[in-house]
């Protein structure tokens, strides 16, 4: 679900939604492009330093890419809800 609360958040997220907040860009495509680019590079500065890659695995992308399409397909479902359990 997209993070709504007034609380603080992980780092990760805080920086997601500091750019949605600045462009305008959704959260879950936001989180889509962050999570991706930071299984990209640690791909690399796992090639560089190590000449293979090592602690990324089918998982780390599958959940880069799934996490921020998921927070898409949820919030299209809880909108159609938006509103109907509170009062008048």
């Amino acid at each position: 679900m997209e993070v709504t609360s007034k609380i603080v958040t992980l780092a990760g997220e805080g920086f997601v939604l500091t750019v949605c907040q600045v462009a305008p860009v959704k959260f879950s495509t936001m989180k889509v492009i962050f999570d991706v680019t930071l299984v990209v590079l640690a791909c690399l500065i796992s090639l560089i330093f190590l000449h293979t890659i090592e602690g990324v695995r089918e998982g780390t992308l599958a959940a880069a890419i799934l996490v921020g399409t998921l927070t898409r397909q949820i919030n299209k479902w809880m909108a159609k809800f938006e509103g109907r359990f509170l009062g008048p």
